[in-house]
């Protein structure tokens, strides 16, 4: 790989990254990655207060033709399932103080679909789009105190 090539590669990912950060901070979110086929992790410091008020967590597809199958599920446990291409659920019922782990996982159809995922709270606001392999993962840590 020529030096040129080296930096180029460096800048797109550099910009990747970037464009998937983009509208997702505010107020004390904080953000880590992992990636195996769309595997994210998102850590989300709330306070019991802020679930006083509905925490809507919205997943959906770009386009109404697009076949999304998703699970929701609560420190390993499912609380929900989904298909369609429109789903959202409050979240404030099923979190409590401490550590909280939501797992959203499935698959959707045509692989090359675009799935937004967002979480709106009182304080919280975390929007991400994933898209290329028809395979969802995402984390979502709660940190309640």
């Amino acid at each position: 790989m020529t030096a040129k090539n080296f930096i180029f590669f460096s800048c797109l990912v550099i910009l990747v990254t970037t464009m998937i950060n983009i509208g997702s901070q505010k107020m004390r979110n904080n953000y880590s990655f992992s990636q195996s086929y769309q595997e994210q992790s998102t850590s989300v410091n709330l306070s019991l207060s802020d679930l006083e008020s509905p925490c809507i967590l919205s997943i959906s597809s770009s386009k109404s033709e697009t076949q999304l199958t998703i699970e929701i599920s609560l420190n390993d446990q499912l609380i929900k399932s989904f298909t369609g291409h429109d789903n959202r659920m409050d979240l404030s019922p099923y979190l409590t103080a401490g550590q909280q782990r939501i797992l959203i996982s499935g698959n959707y159809s045509p692989s090359n679909a675009s799935i937004k995922i967002k979480l709106q709270g009182k304080n919280t606001y975390i929007n991400q789009e994933i898209a290329g392999t028809g395979q969802l993962r995402q984390q979502l840590i709660f940190n309640i105190q």
